[in-house]
């Protein structure tokens, strides 16, 4: 049996609720990052009102009393009863909560709760939110224990253990789902499904531990599967090889194998998995501007994290007894460690502790999130144009470097107040005759700024954007704070740019 050092945590494993003060959930939603729930038509995060802040609502729900009765049981006929804007309860894993008075406060709108009022809204939130600790978030409002129709993850074993109505229902969902697990040879197995197109290598994570071989793949529009086998001390990292077709995986290891290990009355399978995290230790830190960090992270031992291009990840740590969450996006992923280039804000929630770790620290990092495809299709093959103030150029990093590959050309305009706040060009590629870039500052002089070419002075406005003149027919990625791209957003709509050319990355 393999020995690993706690590699991965799922939410519901490691919230314990002892550990927490009164405040019990402190969040941090970075919206500089790349994350999808804005889609090419635009964005459906609102601007909310003063008083409505995430610090409001803390404050809010921490002065509620009387509530949080967890020991009553809820009927789904009782639930529906509570399906309205001014009297709103939902389920989530099994919980019912009254988010009446959470509308006012939500970022994404009530609309986006609303259609869920009286209903398991678990699924719907985990596609969103599945990071955010809604335990602690929402507990003070906790109406009691739901005993309905549920909808859960599904755990499908196909195990000795099991009796033959089990294992047919098992193999009849597999079926309804379009996925095989063919077992090739004792030392090869593959995982097929019909439904999966342009499948690769970033769909998959691969661990080892416990005895355990866990594969978590994850298509775009689909929700993430996780496939787990019995493991022998042979069963390393290094042993194996991934093979991906369009919508296949095939596992191999290039050592031989005992007989049970891809025995197809070994395996099981679990559908629309929760929100996992990695125990991930802090391998390099390195400071690039006056508030900018550069953190290398190395994955858990014998395991390897895939992410896709333009998803993000959930990074979350202990701050004063409260688990702080942030979404960021990686600018480097490799088979053993990940790269992320983190602004450290001194009244944060969480960058100041994040700011203060130090190599070999542990940080706790999510499975991947996003459902968009980036790099296949038709539509990633046009001209790019990237919009990033700030460490919004993160999400950015790895598309240019994809697209430029790919010798489709590529245009970023970096926008940020002084010389001191620009990431360094050697995380861009400037030698590369496919990109072209400026720096747009404003807060710099005319002669500091006018004595560099690759440098410019003003803010975004439509004589900015009108320097390129092919903007109509170009791809357009958007990150940076609120007003950044809400800003973005109306001079393109000014340009007489569609929509569904304009894509914002938002958390």
């Amino acid at each position: 049996m393999l020995a690993a050092p706690v590699p991965f945590l799922y939410e519901d494993d490691i919230i314990d609720e002892q550990m927490y003060s009164d405040d019990t959930y402190i969040e941090e939603i970075d919206t500089s990052t790349g994350g999808d729930r804005i889609t090419k038509t635009g964005r459906n995060k609102v601007n909310l009102g003063p008083g409505k802040s995430l610090s409001d609502w803390i404050v809010k729900a921490g002065e509620r009393n009387g509530c949080g009765k967890e020991k009553d049981l809820i009927s789904e006929v009782e639930l529906a009863k509570h399906d309205k804007i001014n009297d709103c309860w939902i389920a989530i894993h099994g919980k019912v909560y009254d988010v009446t008075d959470y509308l006012a406060y939500h970022p994404g709108g009530v609309p986006e709760i609303v259609a869920h009022a009286g209903k398991d809204a678990t699924l719907a939130f985990e596609e969103i939110h599945g990071w955010i600790n809604y335990q602690g978030f929402l507990r003070n409002y906790c109406m009691g224990v739901y005993r309905g129709a549920r909808v859960q993850s599904r755990k499908l074993e196909c195990q000795d253990s099991l009796d033959t109505t089990n294992a047919e229902l098992s193999m009849k969902i597999l079926r309804d789902k379009e996925i095989r697990i063919k077992k090739m040879c004792d030392s090869s197995v593959a995982i097929i499904s019909n439904k999966w197109k342009n499948l690769g290598l970033n769909n998959f994570t691969f661990s080892v531990t416990d005895g355990i071989l866990s594969v978590r793949i994850k298509h775009f529009h689909d929700i993430p599967y996780q496939f787990e086998f019995p493991a022998d001390d042979t069963m390393e990292f290094g042993n194996f090889s991934v093979i991906c077709s369009r919508n296949k995986f095939t596992i191999e290891s290039k050592k031989p194998l005992n007989a049970q290990i891809f025995d197809e009355r070994k395996w099981s399978v679990s559908e629309a998995v929760g929100t996992r995290y990695h125990r991930s230790q802090i391998v390099e830190k390195t400071k690039v501007t006056h508030d900018t960090f550069k953190f290398r992270l190395s994955f858990p031992l014998n395991s390897c994290i895939r992410i896709p291009v333009g998803h993000h990840v959930v990074l979350r740590h202990l701050v004063r007894n409260n688990r702080v969450s942030r979404a960021y996006t990686p600018i480097s992923v490799t088979d053993k460690e990940i790269e992320f280039l983190i602004k450290v804000y001194d009244d944060g929630l969480l960058t100041p502790t994040l700011g203060s770790l130090e190599v070999d620290n542990f940080i706790e990092m999510s499975d991947s999130i996003g459902k968009i495809d980036f790099t296949e299709g038709f539509e990633n093959e046009r001209k790019v144009l990237c919009l990033g103030a700030g460490t919004g150029l993160t999400p950015m990093l790895r598309l240019i470097n994809d697209r430029i590959d790919k010798g489709i050309d590529t245009a970023l305009l970096l926008f940020n107040k002084k010389f001191e706040d620009i990431v360094p060009d050697i995380f861009l590629p400037t030698t590369n005759k496919h990109f072209y870039f400026k720096n747009i500052l404003s807060q710099e002089t005319n002669e500091s700024v006018n004595s560099k070419h690759e440098y410019a002075l003003g803010k975004i406005s439509c004589s900015v954007l009108e320097q390129l003149a092919d903007i109509h027919s170009r791809q357009i990625f958007i990150c940076g704070p609120y007003n950044f791209t809400s800003l973005a957003q109306s001079l393109l709509k000014e340009l007489n740019v569609f929509p569904e050319n304009v894509h914002v990355f938002d958390g």
